[in-house]
This record gives structure tokens, C-alpha cells and sequence, in this order.
């Protein structure tokens, strides 16, 4: 097959970029076999930047995962922030094929514009978790940070991921503004390309008087360590795990408190290490599931290591069984992300959902924040459970929901806490998809923190989850989740999306502008109460009024409606959006019963179908659920 002109340019620009033997040979035997589709996929469009950072599967090509690509990313941040002539960087990696080669290309780029570097991970074999990249930054006041992952994605892919100088997720304007001076720096500067993964460079770099390259590993993780214990660590937790000699523990500690897994992860290093500190011996007071425990690229037993994966957690659970441990704590590979499940009164498991382990959160901030008034305030996301802004109300607390994206939850924390006092300051925040950030120790979601903090609370509540969410749920309101996705081309979602905007306008606008009292019937059984569409910047209240929308607006399509049914004893809320780096159509409803779980979850699910009916409209739009 001919090699168009424009494919032909992108292929020649490879030839003369990429110095990588393994991806320069890659694209040097598909143009020989003229292979232009694959070429076509791999050279003609640039990976996009935003504000996750970069995330593809590793493979030569323009619009993925390679040296070439880490180099120019690296060599348009490190222009970018050169402006704030504050020239630090933290840069870490986790265990993932290539993400030390990454790591070392992107330290290289940075040193080569005059940056000093922190490096977490000089010691070859040296692994870190997430959190440490803006824990880092806060602690040297870096400019950015860098961590190399592709967090709980399967192995094939790896990420670029870049922290502000707040310590908080990039975004927008900034984003945008970094991805415009990548744009503008792709060619790689000379000399990056010598010395290639070789030691020589960095030896100079970090003997030199001035030394530019500093391992900061054995410092950061102590710091870490020590800011953890004291900010987080609760004494009368510590008392209770009092040291004793090792023998008399064996003799004493039959059955260990829990089972942990790091998913193949780089989580153990740095749990152990905590567990220490609290007095916890791994193989007396906890075990780790032993197949699970060591960082593995190629995740053997969870090709999707994500702990909310429907299985995720079976090994785990087989451990806990067999050793009649009823608790078991999980972190996602680089452990970002928390998860858990527990021995229910009928012996089965149970892995709570990322709002269940949310509303425990919540709740015991609530109960231990021994700060002084003002209270401490919590923050979420608005596709996360209503549960945290219902007990902020009932409580007295500050509240603020937020856009999707743990981006959002860190930033708003940051800023508050910036202004210096304890009006409105963030105690706590999560978004549904197992994140959970504790403020008092960084401005992002640790799934180490969240691991301790949840070995406090389960002792708090004297190991009596069931007893715990159930009285939650009389207080507060009884809330089920039904949260899914279907598959389609942007085409087919955008289609989607029409059919409801069209339902709104000629089912609740026009029928509101003529009468105020008008009630918008949503399938059999429920009354649609308002809604808010904010790529078109469009909201009504309750009252059917349009009113300014109270998150910021734009973006990729996302449009939420609130229903109640007849009865007025249940309130329900569903969000729609594309999401924007897969092919799907992302719902999420919840339904808020003052009846019984039962109600709620029974609610919940008929307003899926009906949401199905009346805007998926599979037959019309192509959508469909993954088979």
C-alpha cells in the first residue's frame, strides 16, 4: 500500500528523533513492510497531554509511550516551568516495564535545562509509591513534580504524571499552557540522546560543587513516615500494639488482624515500614498475600489490577479464609488507591464500595476532630455519594463538591488551607473511585494513609463495620448506588447526548416556562426536579427557574438530574458524561431513601432503566453494555 506524503513526513520525523534502537526498529519494519494503518495509528497524531499528564501503552510512535515521547513531554515541562525561575523538580517512578528508563530521560531533559533534580529512585531497583512525588514537593518546594505510572492500568501501559507546585494534580489553564510549550520544544535538545541510560551523566551531575542530582529516597520516605505518624496516628492506637519481644507475640498473636495486598504493586515497601512505626509485624499482627506482595510488572495474578476489578480481590480473600482473618486491606499498584472487604455476621465477605468506605471515613473525622471551631469541612466529587454532604449539613460542617477528578478535590483543599487559617479548612475528602486524600498530610489521594487511617476506624468501631454503616445510614438516610458505563464511538455518545438535551427542552424547559407548577413525570416512577448541564452552562432549580451553574462549566459532556418520587420519600440523582479517555458513556445514580436500603437500591436500579429508555436509546443511538 502507497505512503501518503503527510504519513511519509511523520515517519521521516521518527527516523530522525527517535534514538532508541527497540522503537527505532519498530517503525523502520512497518514502513518496510508498508504497513500504513499501523503507521497511520502510531505516528499520526502526538500524545495528548492534559491533566492526568500522558497515559498510553508502551510502543513506538507519536501517540504513545516511549523514550521520544517521555523526552519531549519532559523537555516542554521543564520549559514551562522555567518561567517561575524556581528550577527544582521531584521526579519518581513505580515498577512498570520502562518506568525507570522514563524516569531517567525525564531527569535528564530537566538537568540539561539547568534544573536541580530530587530523584526518588537512584538506587536501581528503588520503587515509590504515588504520594511520595507531592509529598516531596511540598517538602523541598519544588516547582513540579514527575512521577512515572500508569497506576492500577494493566501492564502493557505506562503514564507521565505531573504534580504543581501546590503539590496538588495540574489543572486547567495550566494543562493547556503545558501542552502548548510541549508542542512547541519537539525536537530533542542535543546531547539528550548521549550516553543513553548510561551512569555517566548522572555521576557528574551529582558530584559536581554544585550538585544537581540528589537521591532523596531514604529522606523523603522518613519524613513521610514521621509527618504520617504524628499528623495521623492517633496514640491510643499506637498503645495499642506496645512493643513486646518477638517471641512472647508469636506466642501471644494467633490470628492476625488482617490480610494486605499490594496488587503487585510497590505498596509493601513503605506499609511495613509504617506498620513498624505503629508496632505491627508483618507475618505476626498481619500477613501479605505472598503471590501478591512484590512488585511485578506483569501483574500474573490481576491483568486489571484495579481493586474495584469484580475478582480484584479473590486471593486476598482465599488468604483470609484459610487463616480466619476477617479484614483485608488493598492497595492499587502504586498505591494511590484503597480498597477493603471484611467477614460479614454470616461469614461471607464483603468489599465495600468507594462511597461505603467513604461514609467510614467521613464519619470518623467527624467523631475524632478534636480541632478547635470552626469545624473542619469534608470535599468530594459531584459523581461521588451524597452521604458526606448530608452529614456536613446535619453535623455543622463545611462542604464542597467539586468537579470529577481528584485534581479537583486536591486543589480545593490547597487553597484553603493557603489562607492561613482554620476557616473552612479541609479535614477530609474522597472521589468514589477508592481515592481518599488526609489533608494533614498531603493535597492528594494515598492509599497508604488511607490504609492506617482504616486500621484506626475499624478498631474505633470496635470491628463492627455492619453495625457502623447501618446506624450511618437511620442517621443520615439510607444511600445505593448504581453506577455503570456503555460502550460507543464519540459519534454514538454525542447522540446520546442530543437525545437529552431535546427531552429537556420540550419535557421540562417549555413545559416550565409555561407553568411553574408543571410536574415532569420520568418513567413510571419518578418526578424530574431540576438539572444542570455544564458543557452548555445550563441549570434549573427545583422551582424550575435557570439559575447559574454551581460548578465551573465546559469541558467534555456532563449533564446531572435530580428526581424525587411521588411519595417524597426518596431523593435520587443522576450524572451522565463521557469520559474522556475511554470510549464510554459513565452513569452514575444514586438514590437517598428515609425508608430502608432496600427502597433505595430498588430505586436506583429502576431509574437505570429508565435512564436506558428514555436517553441511552440503544436501538437508536449504537450504545451498548460491554459483552
Amino acid at each position: 500500500m502507497t505512503i501518503k506524503p503527510e504519513l511519509q513526513e511523520k515517519i521521516d520525523l521518527w527516523l530522525q528523533y527517535d534514538k532508541n534502537p527497540k522503537t527505532l526498529k519498530e517503525i523502520k519494519d512497518l514502513a518496510a513492510a508498508g504497513n500504513v494503518e499501523e503507521l497511520d495509528l502510531l505516528l499520526s497524531k502526538q500524545i495528548k497531554f492534559g491533566t492526568a499528564g500522558l497515559r498510553a501503552d508502551m510502543r513506538a510512535g507519536f501517540s504513545k509511550m516511549n523514550d521520544l515521547t517521555v523526552l519531549q513531554a519532559s523537555q516542554g515541562l521543564a520549559k514551562y516551568y522555567a518561567t517561575t525561575k524556581n528550577l527544582t523538580v521531584v521526579i519518581g517512578h513505580d515498577h512498570r516495564y520502562n518506568s525507570q528508563s522514563f524516569a531517567e530521560m525525564t531527569a535528564k531533559a530537566f538537568l540539561l535545562n539547568g534544573y536541580k533534580v530530587y530523584y526518588l529512585n537512584k538506587t536501581v531497583g528503588t520503587f515509590v509509591h504515588t504520594p511520595l512525588v507531592p509529598f516531596a514537593i511540598n517538602k523541598y518546594k519544588a516547582a513540579v513534580g514527575v512521577m512515572i505510572t500508569a497506576s492500577h492500568n494493566p501492564g502493557k501501559d505506562n503514564g507521565y504524571k505531573v504534580y504543581h507546585s501546590n503539590g496538588c494534580q495540574i489543572i486547567p489553564p495550566v494543562d493547556a499552557d503545558i501542552a502548548k510549550s510541549i508542542h512547541e520544544n519537539l525536537k530533542p535538545m542535543d546531547s539528550i540522546w548521549d550516553d543513553i541510560h548510561g551512569t555517566e551523566f548522572f555521576e557528574r551531575n551529582s558530584i559536581d560543587e554544585d550538585e544537581k542530582f540528589i537521591d532523596v529516597f531514604n529522606e523523603v520516605t522518613d519524613c513521610y513516615t514521621s509527618k504520617l505518624m504524628s499528623a495521623l496516628v492517633k496514640k491510643d492506637f499506637k498503645d495499642m500494639f506496645k512493643k513486646e519481644e518477638e517471641p512472647q507475640r508469636k506466642k501471644t498473636k494467633t490470628v492476625p488482624l488482617f490480610v494486605y495486598t499490594p496488587m503487585h504493586g510497590v505498596g509493601k515497601h513503605i506499609f511495613d515500614k509504617i506498620m513498624g512505626e505503629i508496632g505491627l509485624r508483618d507475618e505476626v499482627d498481619y500477613i501479605t498475600a505472598e503471590n501478591q506482595a512484590y512488585p511485578d510488572p506483569a501483574f500474573p495474578t490481576a491483568p486489571f489490577p484495579n481493586p474495584e476489578e469484580k475478582g480484584a480481590l479473590d486471593v486476598a480473600i482465599g488468604l483470609a479464609k484459610e487463616r480466619g482473618i476477617n479484614l483485608i486491606l488493598s492497595t492499587d499498584p502504586d498505591a494511590d488507591r484503597f480498597s477493603m472487604a471484611f467477614k460479614q455476621k454470616d461469614g461471607t465477605f464483603k468489599q465495600l464500595t468507594g462511597d461505603e468506605i467513604g461514609y467510614l471515613f467521613a464519619l470518623y473525622m467527624h467523631l475524632t476532630d478534636e480541632g478547635d471551631e470552626p469545624k473542619g469541612g469534608m470535599v468530594t466529587s459531584t459523581v461521588s455519594s451524597g452521604m458526606l454532604k448530608r452529614l456536613c449539613a446535619i453535623e455543622n460542617r463545611p462542604f464542597q463538591e467539586v468537579l470529577t477528578g481528584f485534581k479537583w478535590i486536591g486543589n480545593a483543599a490547597a487553597k484553603r488551607a493557603l489562607k492561613g487559617d482554620n476557616d473552612g479548612k479541609i479535614i477530609f475528602g474522597y472521589e468514589e473511585a477508592i481515592g481518599y486524600m488526609f489533608p494533614a498530610l498531603l493535597f492528594d489521594k494515598d492509599g497508604i494513609s488511607a490504609a492506617v487511617m482504616f486500621l484506626q476506624l475499624y478498631k474505633y468501631f470496635n470491628e463492627d463495620l455492619e453495625s457502623t454503616l447501618d446506624e450511618m445510614f437511620r442517621k443520615y438516610g439510607h444511600f445505593k448506588q448504581h453506577n455503570g458505563y456503555f460502550v460507543g464511538t464519540p459519534k454514538e455518545q454525542a447522540k446520546s447526548f442530543e437525545i437529552m438535551r431535546d427531552y429537556l427542552k420540550i419535557q421540562y424547559v417549555e413545559s416550565k416556562n409555561k407553568d411553574k407548577n408543571f410536574v415532569c413525570k420520568f418513567g413510571d416512577d419518578f418526578i424530574l426536579k431540576s438539572f444542570r448541564d455544564l458543557t452548555r452552562a445550563v441549570q434549573y432549580s427545583d422551582e424550575g427557574e435557570e439559575v447559574a451553574c454551581d460548578l465551573p462549566t465546559g469541558g467534555g459532556d456532563m449533564i446531572t438530574f435530580w428526581f424525587k418520587t411521588a411519595d417524597n420519600n426518596n431523593e435520587l440523582k443522576a450524572t451522565l458524561r463521557g469520559s474522556g479517555t475511554e470510549p464510554k458513556l459513565k452513569i452514575y445514580i444514586e438514590c437517598m431513601s428515609l425508608v430502608n436500603n432496600e427502597v433505595a437500591e430498588t430505586l436506583s436500579e429502576a431509574l437505570w432503566e429508565s435512564i436506558k429508555d428514555l436517553y441511552i436509546q440503544p436501538e437508536v443511538t449504537g450504545l451498548h453494555l460491554r459483552k
